[in-house]
């Protein structure tokens, strides 16, 4: 916590007024990047005349935003199993979520996903497919993973 708050450049008393423990931080680094990811991926795929191409920037943006938080990522990306309330995680994190699901809906419209899938599920199996690159990514340098990873779901979401 000493390190945490010496590096903020706070009191650790007045980091107490507005996080009860350094678990409450896991949350709040989650809504960062979440709301950090939904902005980038929206930009970067707005023009996207396909959906491998946009799949392929919305992994570029998951990649991105775990590079500029990357002191603050592992934190987040742990964070599930650190707070207590499902709901307030869930609330959190749902600016990432909410983009991925409208970003499936898109793409369902235009017949590039399979119009079966729904679009919730999808975008959370996106989510943890994209939290796993990134980590992957963040960890190793690696994009090789997320290459794969986004041509099985390019394979799987396709209509039959």
């Amino acid at each position: 916590m000493s390190e945490i708050v010496g590096r903020a450049g706070v009191a650790q008393g007045t980091f107490y007024l507005y996080f009860p423990g350094k678990e409450a931080l896991a949350g709040a680094f989650a809504e960062i990047l979440s709301e950090r990811f939904a902005e980038l991926a929206a930009e970067r795929t707005a023009r996207s005349r396909s959906f491998d191409a946009a799949l392929v920037r919305v992994f570029e943006s998951a990649y991105e935003v775990a590079q500029e938080h990357r002191d603050i990522f592992m934190i987040a990306n742990r964070g599930l199993e650190l707070v207590e309330d499902h709901d307030e995680w869930m609330n959190r994190t749902a600016a990432a979520r909410e983009w991925l699901e409208g970003f499936v809906r898109h793409w369902q419209e235009h017949g590039a996903l399979d119009a079966r899938m729904r679009p919730g599920v999808t975008a959370r199996v996106l989510r943890d497919c994209l939290d796993r690159a990134a980590k992957t990514f963040v960890l190793n340098g690696d994009r090789n993973y997320g290459r794969d990873v986004a041509e099985l779901l390019r394979r799987g979401l396709a209509p039959a």
